[in-house]
């Protein structure tokens, strides 16, 4: 009988140590799940803001949630990121990563070629300037990986090196493009590179600190027409403008010239601080003469940032008209295409120097709701370069934030990548341009 007993006792005990382990592991095993997947079981909404931070180590970088109210949140979780490989030097690029991470996705921009096959390594971006003697090896690209070439300057500026070396590249070396042409794989404009200003952005922001009534800007304009230029001869219309200039002052413009082309016409504020801004916005026309001539889609900083956001009509010289309309707010520039001669041109710049209604209208874009202005809502550049390695569509224009928050069959880590195989980047670049173009 005792010993039947003590045997009872050895099961009981042995029973309740066996409850004491289980739940002890439960407590365990849920604090993990609440700690990866809490926003599958917290009661609280999800937050809508949140700041990420770069890989601290090679397997995981964290991110630290904002409260609505504010409040810094106890919790962090474990997020995906990939890495822009930058083959190349590239002395005067200094980004680290592809922009605001809740935006555009966790893309740290690496220098390692060591990386290259890392599985973190989402792209491999070689720059239109160099010339690598050791290109990637495209036959060993992963098929989650895209190799992408990207270009800065005009047809007619890169060709003066060695165009050569784009031939360097075999057929379908690359299945990606980064470049200011609106074909491109991820359309890059110059513009983002000089002041990163969007129109739309612009108005949407109240025009950050510029003058937003259109009255009081139309009352600060004294003087009639300004141009800034310090590039003398390189690019297939560097001459030609300046000529060209010349020709709309002998004709009457009241034209001032600045820049290392004009060395006596004294100096201006250094450009795009307040200062450059309200410089500029004393004048009614600036003279938006790019280097190079009718080379597709090649619009910079001249018209978007030093016309457009300083509040001066944008008189144009450069792209096709069909280029500009594609891009620009609704009658804002006038294209000196439209003219058949210099003479005409100053001509019609005086009539609207003299008539404040006609004037007006070329500055009404102002007040449109900023929905309707080029690219709002849009993600570009690296920042779609990024989206896309972690296969976000570019018809989605949600925060990247808010697209990982679903946790769903949507989330974009399980989407293919979007591919664009590039046959000949030499074809590409230089043959389909005009004889205009590449001067």
């Amino acid at each position: 009988m005792q010993k039947s007993m003590g045997v009872s006792n050895q099961n009981y005990h042995y029973i309740l140590t066996s409850l004491f382990v289980i739940c002890v592991c439960m407590v365990i095993y849920a604090s993990y799940i609440t700690g990866q997947y809490g926003e599958y079981f917290s009661i609280n909404p999800v937050h809508k803001h949140m700041h990420w931070t770069t890989p601290t180590d090679s397997n995981e970088t964290s991110i630290k949630r904002v409260t609505s109210q504010n409040e810094t949140a106890e919790n962090t979780q474990i997020l995906p990121y990939k890495y822009i490989l930058l083959w190349n030097k590239v002395s005067w690029f200094s980004r680290k990563s592809a922009g605001a991470a809740d935006i555009c996705g966790n893309c740290p921009i690496i220098r390692d070629r060591n990386q290259i096959n890392g599985q973190h390594t989402g792209a491999v971006l070689v720059e239109w300037e160099s010339n690598p003697q050791n290109p990637p090896n495209s036959k060993q690209r992963r098929f989650d990986q895209l190799y992408v070439w990207w270009g800065m300057e005009g047809p007619s500026i890169t060709k003066k090196g060695n165009p050569e070396r784009f031939k360097l590249y075999t057929d379908n070396f690359f299945n990606a493009t980064l470049t200011f042409r609106r074909d491109s794989t991820f359309y890059n404009p110059v513009w983002t590179w000089s002041g990163n200003i969007s129109i739309a952005n612009l108005v949407r922001n109240g025009f950050g600190g510029l003058e937003k009534d259109l009255g009081k800007l139309l009352q600060r304009k004294t003087k009639v027409a300004a141009w800034m230029v310090s590039n003398c001869a390189l690019g297939s219309n560097a001459k030609r403008r300046i000529a060209f200039s010349q020709d709309l002052i002998d004709n009457g413009l009241k034209l001032d010239r600045f820049g290392k082309c004009f060395p006596k016409s004294g100096s201006t504020p250094r450009r795009y601080e307040p200062e450059f801004f309200r410089f500029i916005e004393q004048y009614k026309f600036y003279m938006s003469f790019e280097n190079a001539i009718h080379c597709t889609d090649y619009i910079t900083e001249k018209f978007q940032i030093n016309a457009l956001a300083a509040g001066v009509v944008p008189v144009v010289m450069g792209a096709r008209k069909a280029d500009y309309q594609a891009i620009a707010p609704p009658h804002s520039f006038i294209h000196v295409d439209d003219f058949a001669s210099a003479k005409d041109l100053v001509e019609y710049l005086e009539y609207l120097d003299s008539n404040h209604t006609a004037y007006a209208e070329y500055l009404a874009w102002r007040t449109m709701d900023p929905y309707d202005l080029y690219p709002y809502g849009r993600h570009i550049g690296f920042c779609d370069l990024c989206r896309t390695m972690f296969g976000v569509s570019p018809d989605d224009h949600r925060p990247f934030s808010e697209i990982y928050r679903l946790r769903n069959s949507s989330y974009p880590a399980n989407r293919p990548i979007r591919q664009y195989h590039v046959k000949s980047i030499y074809d590409w670049w230089f043959v389909s341009q005009t004889t205009e173009c590449l001067g």
